[in-house]
């Protein structure tokens, strides 16, 4: 695994939002007891103003309640500092076997799916280096530019 630092603006102290965070924001709640800003948002559950930009922005299982994928990433990126990071945790698809019995499909309001190919297509897009890759669900991206 690569060695990642991260650091604020002008050597400050970096600034992160839990985007996604339903109505208790545990990122957030970790993040903050270790020390480090951090906001939460969530448009179905209010927890105040965001305030970017970020230096950092992680979504844990968000990223299939997208109804606008493409907006939703172009919102995330203009929050998101270049060389900023990106966390994302969301089980992706590789097969129509797996999607087919897969439990994402059956939750309701799971309504975007990714697949290995999506994320390619989405770092392209919107300039995001992958450097961490569990290879199922959870990946680490930096904003290029």
């Amino acid at each position: 695994m690569p060695q990642i630092a991260l650091a604020g603006r002008g050597g400050s102290r970096p600034r992160g939002c839990d985007f996604g965070c339903g109505p208790n924001p545990v990122l957030r709640d970790l993040v903050r007891a270790r020390g480090v800003d951090c906001d939460a948002y969530d448009p179905l559950f209010p927890q105040g103003e965001p305030r970017p930009p970020y230096d950092f922005i992680l979504a844990s299982e968000v990223f299939e309640h997208f109804r606008e994928p493409a907006e939703e990433m172009a919102r995330i990126c203009s929050w998101l500092l270049p060389g900023g990071m990106l966390g994302v945790m969301t089980e992706r698809w590789c097969s129509r076997a797996q999607f087919t019995d897969w439990p994402y499909t059956t939750d309701p309001t799971h309504i975007a799916f990714l697949h290995d190919r999506t994320w390619r297509w989405i770092e392209e897009r919107f300039a995001l280096e992958r450097l961490v890759d569990d290879g199922r669900r959870v990946t680490l991206h930096r904003r290029v530019r």
